[in-house]
Protein backbone atom coordinates (compact mmCIF):
# COMPACT_ATOMS: atom_id res chain seq x y z
CA UNK A 1 0.00 0.00 0.00
CA UNK A 2 1.30 3.68 -0.79
CA UNK A 3 1.03 6.47 1.76
CA UNK A 4 -2.37 7.68 0.43
CA UNK A 5 -4.27 4.38 1.04
CA UNK A 6 -2.68 4.21 4.72
CA UNK A 7 -4.20 7.77 4.82
CA UNK A 8 -7.97 6.82 3.37
CA UNK A 9 -7.75 3.34 5.67
CA UNK A 10 -6.60 5.34 8.75
CA UNK A 11 -9.32 8.04 8.08
CA UNK A 12 -11.97 5.79 7.59
CA UNK A 13 -11.20 3.52 10.46
CA UNK A 14 -10.74 6.40 12.68
CA UNK A 15 -13.80 8.27 11.69
CA UNK A 16 -15.54 5.19 12.38
CA UNK A 17 -14.93 4.68 15.78
CA UNK A 18 -15.31 8.47 16.76
CA UNK A 19 -19.07 7.86 14.97
CA UNK A 20 -19.07 4.94 17.30
CA UNK A 21 -17.90 6.54 20.43
CA UNK A 22 -20.38 9.80 20.00
CA UNK A 23 -23.08 7.16 19.76
CA UNK A 24 -22.01 5.49 22.64
CA UNK A 25 -21.82 9.01 24.29
CA UNK A 26 -25.36 9.83 23.65
CA UNK A 27 -27.61 9.42 26.59
CA UNK A 28 -30.89 7.93 26.15
CA UNK A 29 -33.58 11.07 26.27
CA UNK A 30 -36.78 9.13 25.48
CA UNK A 31 -38.99 9.77 28.54
CA UNK A 32 -40.68 6.69 28.63
CA UNK A 33 -37.33 4.74 28.24
CA UNK A 34 -35.92 6.69 31.18
CA UNK A 35 -38.44 7.18 33.24
CA UNK A 36 -41.70 3.95 32.49
CA UNK A 37 -42.46 4.86 36.16
CA UNK A 38 -43.76 7.84 35.23
CA UNK A 39 -45.10 7.60 31.44
CA UNK A 40 -47.53 4.81 29.96
CA UNK A 41 -47.86 4.99 26.14
CA UNK A 42 -51.49 5.61 24.67
CA UNK A 43 -51.13 5.12 21.25
CA UNK A 44 -48.83 5.36 18.38
CA UNK A 45 -48.16 5.61 14.81
CA UNK A 46 -46.33 7.40 12.28
CA UNK A 47 -48.11 10.73 13.19
CA UNK A 48 -48.30 11.03 16.77
CA UNK A 49 -47.00 9.88 20.19
CA UNK A 50 -49.99 9.94 23.00
CA UNK A 51 -48.70 9.32 26.31
CA UNK A 52 -50.19 9.62 29.91
CA UNK A 53 -48.09 11.23 32.83
CA UNK A 54 -48.51 10.94 36.50
CA UNK A 55 -45.63 12.37 38.66
CA UNK A 56 -46.21 12.33 42.50
CA UNK A 57 -45.13 15.01 45.02
CA UNK A 58 -41.21 15.39 45.32
CA UNK A 59 -40.46 12.98 42.57
CA UNK A 60 -37.65 14.14 40.52
CA UNK A 61 -37.79 13.01 36.18
CA UNK A 62 -34.65 13.14 34.62
CA UNK A 63 -33.40 14.97 32.10
CA UNK A 64 -34.86 13.95 28.73
CA UNK A 65 -36.51 14.99 25.98
CA UNK A 66 -39.96 16.21 23.47
CA UNK A 67 -40.70 17.27 20.04
CA UNK A 68 -43.09 19.97 19.21
CA UNK A 69 -46.68 19.04 20.61
CA UNK A 70 -49.34 19.51 23.32
CA UNK A 71 -49.98 19.00 26.87
CA UNK A 72 -53.17 18.36 28.80
CA UNK A 73 -53.19 18.47 32.08
CA UNK A 74 -55.57 16.38 34.12
CA UNK A 75 -54.79 17.18 37.40
CA UNK A 76 -52.72 20.43 38.18
CA UNK A 77 -50.09 21.40 40.43
CA UNK A 78 -46.45 23.04 40.74
CA UNK A 79 -43.97 21.74 38.94
CA UNK A 80 -39.87 22.85 38.34
CA UNK A 81 -38.32 22.47 35.12
CA UNK A 82 -34.39 22.92 34.53
CA UNK A 83 -32.54 22.93 31.02
CA UNK A 84 -29.69 21.45 29.95
CA UNK A 85 -27.86 25.09 30.46
CA UNK A 86 -29.43 24.56 33.91
CA UNK A 87 -32.08 27.47 33.81
CA UNK A 88 -34.93 26.80 36.18
CA UNK A 89 -38.58 27.57 35.30
CA UNK A 90 -41.44 26.58 38.01
CA UNK A 91 -44.94 26.75 36.74
CA UNK A 92 -48.68 25.96 38.12
CA UNK A 93 -50.92 23.68 36.27
CA UNK A 94 -54.05 23.45 36.40
CA UNK A 95 -56.78 21.43 35.28
CA UNK A 96 -57.81 22.00 31.61
CA UNK A 97 -54.62 23.38 30.88
CA UNK A 98 -53.92 22.91 27.02
CA UNK A 99 -50.53 24.02 26.14
CA UNK A 100 -48.43 23.87 23.48
CA UNK A 101 -44.70 22.76 23.66
CA UNK A 102 -42.13 23.18 21.17
CA UNK A 103 -39.24 20.99 21.54
CA UNK A 104 -36.79 20.97 24.40
CA UNK A 105 -34.79 18.59 26.92
CA UNK A 106 -35.40 19.48 30.52
CA UNK A 107 -35.75 17.71 33.78
CA UNK A 108 -39.10 18.03 35.91
CA UNK A 109 -39.29 17.75 39.81
CA UNK A 110 -43.06 18.12 41.27
CA UNK A 111 -42.45 20.88 43.76
CA UNK A 112 -46.11 20.91 44.92
CA UNK A 113 -48.40 18.96 47.16
CA UNK A 114 -50.42 17.17 44.68
CA UNK A 115 -49.84 14.60 41.86
CA UNK A 116 -49.53 16.07 38.83
CA UNK A 117 -51.56 14.58 35.60
CA UNK A 118 -50.94 15.12 31.89
CA UNK A 119 -51.56 14.16 29.08
CA UNK A 120 -49.00 14.68 26.25
CA UNK A 121 -49.22 15.12 22.55
CA UNK A 122 -46.06 14.82 20.51
CA UNK A 123 -46.00 15.30 17.13
CA UNK A 124 -43.86 13.64 14.40
CA UNK A 125 -42.45 14.79 11.05
CA UNK A 126 -45.00 14.02 8.25
CA UNK A 127 -42.39 13.47 5.06
CA UNK A 128 -45.77 12.96 2.95
CA UNK A 129 -47.83 15.63 2.64
CA UNK A 130 -50.38 13.89 0.18
CA UNK A 131 -50.55 10.86 2.46
CA UNK A 132 -52.15 13.93 4.99
CA UNK A 133 -54.80 15.22 2.65
CA UNK A 134 -52.29 18.26 1.33
CA UNK A 135 -52.35 17.51 -2.11
CA UNK A 136 -51.60 19.98 -5.38
CA UNK A 137 -54.94 19.87 -6.17
CA UNK A 138 -55.92 21.95 -3.86
CA UNK A 139 -53.52 24.23 -4.82
CA UNK A 140 -54.12 24.33 -8.21
CA UNK A 141 -57.66 24.25 -7.43
CA UNK A 142 -57.20 27.74 -5.33
CA UNK A 143 -55.50 29.41 -8.02
CA UNK A 144 -57.80 28.90 -10.93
Amino acid sequence: MNGTAFFVCGSLFGASIAIAAVAIAQPEMDPLKLSPQLYAARLENDRVRVYEYRIKPGVKDPMHSHPPGLVYTLAGGQMRSTSPQGVVSEVTLKPGDLIWREALSHSLENVGSSEVHALSIELKPCADHDAVGFSNHAAASASE
